[in-house]
């Protein structure tokens, strides 16, 4: 079992926050409890997942509830979200682990979307043993598989900016 143990140096973080997302919650230094995010009807409850929760320049809290972008006040009122599911150029994006407000108000996200790839260098019978969905076209053996796209989006909800890797994978 890996086990990463960091050691709480108030010299050095006297001011600092420790943000949980697992937790919904932001501790000071001295494991005090200051701030805990709300359940939000239709958005945050106790079994949904945060991640990335994170402090605006602007006072407010951005997150992932259950992969959907949003950014709320400090008394949970939401401030902005992103449509669930959010559908870009055809394909369903979802979103982890890293969705930052940009200092010209708009989201920087890192989402995922599903493309159909061409396997290569594998056996057919083996890969058809596997766990894996595939589908087999003109005696070609194709999987979905998860890409990485980056998107820029702003208050409006529309897609300012992306990058998306699919266009530099080859199958």
């Amino acid at each position: 079992i890996k086990i990463d143990v960091r050691i709480n140096k108030p010299n050095l973080h006297a001011n600092g926050y420790l943000v949980l997302d697992y937790l919904k919650a932001i501790y000071d230094r001295n494991s005090n409890l200051i701030w805990r995010l709300p359940e939000i009807d239709n958005i945050v409850n106790q079994s949904s997942e945060i991640r990335d929760l994170k402090f605006t320049k602007e006072n407010t809290i951005t997150f992932l509830s259950d992969s959907r972008p949003l950014e709320i006040d400090l008394q949970g009122n939401v401030v902005w979200q992103l449509p669930s599911p959010f559908v870009f150029m055809g394909d369903t994006l979802t979103f982890h682990h890293d969705y930052k407000k940009t200092n010209h108000d708009t989201y920087l996200m890192l989402a995922n979307k599903v493309v159909l790839r061409k396997t290569t260098d594998v056996d057919a019978e083996t890969f058809k043993k596997s766990e894996r969905a595939f589908i087999e076209k003109n005696g070609e053996l194709y999987t979905h598989t998860e890409v990485a796209i980056i998107v820029e989006i702003n208050l409006k909800g529309e897609v300012v900016w992306w990058w998306d890797s699919n266009t530099y994978l080859e199958d």
